[in-house]
C-alpha cells in the first residue's frame, strides 16, 4: 500500500485487533470498564470503535458510504479482504486512511489515544498512584517524555502503610518530582488523572485538606523549576503511568528505567507514540 509506514502500522495492528481499544486495555488491567466513552451503547473493541460506534459512522458515511453498510456484520479485517479481492488497492489504501483517521480523531478533533506530547522545549511527566489494599501498601509509577513523546525515563515505586486513594496521588506527584529535580530540567509540565487534587495544587490558597501538608511540599518543589505547571489528564491519557503504578507490586522499592520502560506498558507507550 502507498501510505506513510505508522499507518501501515496502524493497519497491521487493527486487523490483528492489537489497538489500545478499552476492551483490550481492560484485558490488560489498565481500566476497568471497557464502554465507548462517545456513543455509551456498547464496550469499544476495535470494530466498534473504528466502524459501528456512531461517531465513526458519521466519517464512513460521507467518505466511503460501502463501509456504512458493512459495518454492522463485518470486521475491518472482512472488509479489507473484500477490496483486495476485488483489486482495487485505492480502495485498500482508502480504507486504512480512513481508520486511521477515525482512530485519531473520532469526535471534534479528540483523539481516542487521548495523551499528547508537551509543547516545544518542555518535558512531560505524568503520574499515577495505585492501591494494594491486600497488602496494606500502595506503589505510585512515573514516566517523563519529550516534546517528540520520547521516553526518558519511566520508575516505579512500592509505598508502605498507605491505603489512601489521594495520599498516594499526592505521593505519585511527589515522588515523581523528586526524581526529575536532580535531572536539571528548567521545563515541566505534570499530568495526573486526579481531578480534584490538581485543582488543589494548582489553588493559591493554602491547603486546607488532610493532605496539605503533602500539597505543600509539591508546590515547593514546583517552584524550584524554572517553568513548571500541573494539568489533568483523563485516565486514557495517564494509562501509561497507571501501567507503572501496577507495575510497583512487583518490585520492592524504586525502580528506575532510563530511556525504556518494563515490557508490560509496552502497548500503552506504542498507541501514545501513534499521535
Amino acid at each position: 500500500m502507498n501510505v506513510p509506514s505508522r499507518v501501515k502500522v496502524f493497519a497491521w495492528r487493527a486487523c490483528k485487533n492489537g489497538l489500545p481499544t478499552l476492551q483490550n486495555l481492560k484485558t490488560r488491567k489498565f481500566v476497568k470498564e471497557a464502554t465507548c466513552e462517545w456513543c455509551k451503547e456498547d464496550d469499544e473493541d476495535t470494530d466498534h470503535a473504528l466502524l459501528s460506534c456512531k461517531t465513526a459512522r458519521e466519517v464512513w458515511a460521507a467518505l466511503l458510504p460501502e463501509v456504512t453498510r458493512d459495518a454492522s456484520h463485518k470486521s475491518l479485517l472482512d472488509i479489507a479482504m473484500q477490496i483486495q479481492f476485488r483489486g482495487n488497492n485505492g480502495d485498500l489504501e482508502k480504507l486504512f486512511l480512513i481508520a486511521w483517521g477515525v482512530c485519531q480523531k473520532p469526535n471534534g478533533g479528540k483523539a481516542m489515544c487521548r495523551w499528547l506530547p508537551s509543547e516545544q522545549g518542555m518535558l512531560k511527566l505524568n503520574v499515577d498512584g495505585a492501591v494494594f489494599a491486600s497488602q496494606q501498601r500502595a506503589g505510585v509509577g512515573v514516566i517523563l517524555r519529550d516534546d517528540k513523546g520520547e521516553v526518558i525515563l519511566s520508575a516505579c515505586k512500592k509505598e508502605n502503610d498507605i491505603n489512601d486513594h489521594l495520599e498516594i496521588e499526592l505521593i505519585a506527584i511527589l515522588r515523581g518530582l523528586q526524581i526529575c529535580l536532580p535531572l536539571g530540567i528548567p521545563q515541566l509540565v505534570i499530568e495526573s488523572d486526579s481531578l480534584l487534587l490538581v485543582d488543589e495544587i494548582q489553588n493559591d490558597k493554602a491547603p486546607r485538606s488532610l493532605h496539605g501538608n503533602l500539597v505543600t511540599q509539591i508546590k515547593q518543589l514546583m517552584q524550584r523549576l524554572q517553568k513548571c505547571f500541573i494539568q489533568h489528564s483523563g485516565r486514557l491519557g495517564n494509562s501509561v503511568a497507571h501501567g507503572m503504578a501496577r507495575h510497583a507490586w512487583n518490585v520492592d522499592d524504586l525502580v528506575t528505567w532510563w530511556g525504556s520502560y518494563p515490557h508490560c506498558i509496552a502497548q500503552v507507550i506504542w498507541s501514545d507514540s501513534m499521535l
